[in-house]
């Protein structure tokens, strides 16, 4: 299947970027979606990591597959991703990181893609409630805030959140909950990073960081902070010490 010559979206979105700012693959991931290989899709604690960045997953031609039902996003390896992994349909799938719902599908009445809303797989919403609990999360599938399931784009400059995290690190004597490196001397190489990558703040979901454990956290593009001034401070002063621990 060929994908349409012109995505206007996508073009926006580079001249807006830049694109020496974004690499290609998050803009494409953002707009229209890349093919999923089964040798290049990575699952971390039931997430779906594809080119290193915590990905939605949807069939692209939802309608070849009508015992499927509707067609859905995933965004945990569930039941339904597992009976297509064992039938070898994983090339089936895309991979996307909208935040909007909606994604690029192959119909049956149009050569082209076309844009159309999903919502999330029920499957995928009972196995979050079952593992973090139902009380933090929408009865609905359609009610899911997806915007809030990729962690880069939450607000960390609101009050809010600057409580949270001073008490997170707090209950962690400013200490990583990973390596045990004390940071109180260096208080802003301790980050807060949640769990399972979304905005909910309730205290279980949220662990105390350094810079160095935080960067190897899958998805997310955590791997993004070892470009940080502040990782390379990290380095300098715990780098030797850190090493030892994690490697």
């Amino acid at each position: 299947m060929n994908l349409p010559k012109d995505f206007p979206e996508l073009d926006e979105l580079k001249e807006k970027m830049n694109a020496r700012t974004e690499p290609e693959i998050d803009m494409q991931l953002r707009v229209i979606g890349v093919n999923v290989a089964e040798d290049t899709l990575k699952i971390d604690n039931k997430i779906p990591i594809v080119h290193n960045r915590k990905v939605v997953l949807y069939l692209k031609e939802p309608f070849a597959v009508q015992k499927f039902g509707n067609p859905k996003y995933h965004i945990r390896h569930c039941e339904k991703i597992v009976e297509m992994q064992e039938k070898g349909d994983y090339d089936r799938f895309f991979a996307s990181t909208r935040m909007d719902g909606n994604f690029y599908l192959k119909l049956p009445t149009s050569k082209e893609l076309s844009l159309e809303k999903l919502v999330l797989c029920g499957y995928c919403l009972n196995e979050l409630k079952f593992q973090y609990g139902a009380g933090i999360f929408p009865k609905n599938p359609e009610d899911f805030p997806l915007e809030d399931w990729f962690e880069p784009f939450f607000e960390y400059s609101s009050e809010a959140w600057k409580a949270r995290s001073r008490g997170c690190r707090e209950r962690a004597n400013w200490t990583c909950q990973v390596c045990r490196i004390n940071l109180e001397s260096d208080p802003y190489l301790l980050h807060v990073h949640h769990k399972w990558g979304t905005r909910y703040n309730d205290p279980e979901d949220l662990i105390a960081l350094c810079i160095g454990c935080h960067s190897k956290q899958p998805g997310g593009g955590h791997q993004m902070l070892r470009f940080y001034p502040d990782y390379q401070e990290f380095m300098t002063k715990y780098g030797e010490q850190w090493k030892l621990i994690t490697n």
